[in-house]
């Protein structure tokens, strides 16, 4: 699978739908284990990276790619839109992710603050996906929601 496909798969589970354990295997394939993603607050390793992907999904956020364009020669540039899980834009975040040996080694965002902002969304849910699927068929809903 090239990285296009493979980075374009990684997004598209974040659709409301899927559990960490459903991504788990294919960020843990994307991220290069030498892998650095910028911040505003500095950079993120690929164990701080999954921790992170863990809680963001687990919040029930969810992506809509904007744009995908290959940068020759290992890089693809995207624009993607992070919505909160009552569907308001949190973000729009534009990032060149940077692959080695088919895997995304680092990801370099045109304004590293605005990761900030989508990784302190994830660090605020307070109920995890798996606790929100609790809820979904009764009748009385958490009060957070």
């Amino acid at each position: 699978m090239t990285e296009m496909n493979r980075l374009a798969t990684y997004f598209s589970y974040y659709d409301g739908h899927h559990t960490w354990e459903d991504l788990r295997p294919i960020v843990e394939d994307l991220a290069h284990p030498d892998l650095s993603v910028i911040t505003g607050k500095g950079t993120l390793n690929r164990h701080d990276f999954l921790g992170y992907v863990e809680r963001l999904i687990g919040s029930g956020s969810t992506i809509d790619v904007v744009q995908m364009i290959s940068v020759p020669p290992d890089g693809i540039h995207h624009t993607i839109d992070v919505y909160e899980r009552d569907g308001g834009t949190v973000r729009r975040l534009v990032s060149v992710c940077r692959f080695r040996d088919g895997r995304m080694i680092r990801v370099e965002p045109s304004n590293p603050a605005d990761y900030n902002v989508v990784y302190d969304m994830a660090d605020k849910a307070e109920f995890s996906q798996r606790e929100r699927l609790k809820f979904k068929d009764k009748k009385v809903m958490p009060f957070s929601w």
